[in-house]
């Protein structure tokens, strides 16, 4: 089932700023294989011929193991299987034509597969793609680059395929439960052959962005995005490239180094005391101008200063060309730390979008895409901040419901608010637990528990173990969800969460 959340094309990329990755020249083929968990033959040679293959062609071939029917079966496999003219399985195919690959020949046909894989390296590509990525929790975003380098006509599709290793499942022939490699899990537009391309000439470029929710059960550690390239003549489409890359870490998109002048700020401003006296960001600016006289050309002389406010405007002169500061078209922005390096988030009546230190463009929010939470920005990273037509500091601060007490008056808590005071008093790093924890059922919450995970905090709301089918749950130190246990899932485990690292924040039924 096709979980897209949000498809974006672009057109002639060129004129967008949106990605910024490298289409390299390199051509690849294309190793399929048909298969079935119920299909004795896969789970035999067929099973050893697959491993082999990947071995010896994963450098210069992308693979597939693609499922028509069974346990893993797709939709994709099935078409996949369709397009091959494919009868039976195992069967094992380089591009569309079979290799004729088999139990008594697998010696002699892989290394013919081998020898013509090579030898397609040496193919001037006729298109390829770019992929970049960045995943986090459940959420996966992608945006993918094409790129023709020759100008060839006909009707060229854009297939993008998430392709998992370790799948656990039964397989036939070896009759029991082994880790399925290259399994095809689907294709993310609504045709299995992907999205049309259009200008198919030298040098054009276009764009296309998705934003995917990783059902339950798949291992997003193990996920490989694959991206084919098809020509379709009549009814069939025949493989042109393909490119493969692996979800490995939050993102493979590399930061924009900062300029050797920007590295040096950023190391004064490392070295400055925090009790210092905070420096006139306007004197800076001001001296930044008569240093460059090129950055005085860039800054608008309408700026507004930036009185109580901390963003210094000269640092970002490249605001000037995504927002209109004296119409007021933005209401926030706000800069986070992140290691060395800074984001801005601007956002408006219409959401919020990222960027880099140097304007670069990152990603925009969506119904199912925090930008920031996707690059663990908050607010704690904070750095500087401005507010449209309101000349006080602009943070974003969560706010808590702890109760203020007037000395005038005799609106002290009673016996029945004390818990909810001590709790909130507790969670005074996490206000967003105080709409979590009921102080008074301690099924669902017996106890609350920080877990330190290198810079970050997971927060564990821990069931009452008498409590049926109430399980734990866990949460990242931002309030958002990341984990509820199962009858046969620890999400402390499942995140490596030591108790060595536990701070038990309160537990229910004894106070602090």
């Amino acid at each position: 089932m096709k979980q897209i959340l949000s498809v974006v094309l672009l057109a002639l990329l060129a004129l967008s700023p949106l990605l910024a990755q490298e289409v390299l020249p390199k051509q690849q083929s294309l190793i399929t294989k048909i298969s079935a968990t119920w299909c004795p033959n896969c789970g035999t040679w067929g099973w050893r011929a697959l491993d082999q293959l990947i071995e010896e062609n994963q450098d210069h071939a992308v693979i597939i193991s693609a499922h028509a029917s069974g346990d893993l079966g797709t939709i994709a496999g099935q078409d996949l299987k369709k397009n091959l003219n494919s009868v039976g399985q195992p069967l094992f195919y380089l591009n569309n034509e079979h290799t004729r690959l088999g139990s008594t020949n697998g010696t002699t046909k892989r290394k013919e597969i081998q020898e013509a894989v090579l030898a397609a390296t040496e193919t001037p590509p006729i298109a390829n793609t770019g992929v970049y990525y960045f995943a986090v929790s459940n959420r996966l975003s992608i945006d993918i680059k094409t790129k023709f380098f020759q100008t060839t006509p006909g009707a060229y599709y854009l297939g993008t395929y998430l392709i998992e290793n370790k799948v656990s499942n039964y397989q036939a022939g070896a009759n029991e439960v082994l880790e399925h490699k290259k399994i095809l899990r689907l294709e993310l537009s609504d045709n299995s052959f992907g999205i049309p391309l259009e200008n198919a000439i030298a040098d054009t470029e276009s764009d296309v962005q998705y934003n995917f929710t990783i059902p339950n059960g798949w291992n997003r550690n193990e996920l490989e995005i694959v991206t084919i390239i098809w020509k379709k003549e009549g009814s069939k489409y025949l493989f042109v490239n393909a490119n493969m890359t692996p979800v490995s870490g939050m993102t493979n998109r590399p930061p924009t180094l900062p300029t050797p002048e920007e590295e040096v700020d950023t190391e004064e401003e490392v070295v400055v005391s925090p009790e210092m006296e905070e420096p006139d960001t306007e004197q800076e600016a001001q001296t930044d101008l008569e240093e460059n006289e090129e950055m005085e050309a860039e800054i608008s002389p309408e700026m507004p200063p930036t009185g109580g406010n901390t963003l210094d405007f000269s640092k970002y002169p490249w605001l000037n060309g995504v927002m209109d500061i004296e119409n007021c078209s933005t209401n926030q922005i706000v800069v986070y730390n992140s290691s060395i390096y800074q984001y801005l988030f601007i956002s408006d009546a219409d959401g919020g979008t990222l960027y880099f230190q140097d304007g670069t463009y990152y990603c925009s929010d969506a119904a199912s895409l925090d930008c920031r939470n996707a690059y663990n920005l908050m607010e704690a990273n904070i750095d500087a901040a401005w507010s449209c037509g309101d000349d006080s500091v602009a943070m974003e601060e969560e706010t808590t419901d702890t109760m203020e007490i007037d000395s005038n008056t005799t609106n002290f808590p009673n016996d029945t608010e004390e818990t909810s005071t001590d709790i909130t008093t507790d969670f005074i790093d996490y206000p967003w637990l105080i709409d979590l924890v009921d102080t008074i059922d301690c099924c669902t919450n017996q106890t609350v528990t920080a877990y330190a995970s290198g810079i970050y905090t997971f927060i564990y709301i821990a069931a009452d173990s008498d409590c049926s089918e109430v399980y734990g749950q866990l949460y990242f130190q931002d309030g958002t969800f990341y984990c509820g246990d199962g009858p046969r899932m620890d999400c402390r485990s499942a995140y490596s969460l030591s108790e060595i690292d536990a701070t038990v924040l309160w537990t229910c039924g004894m106070g602090n």
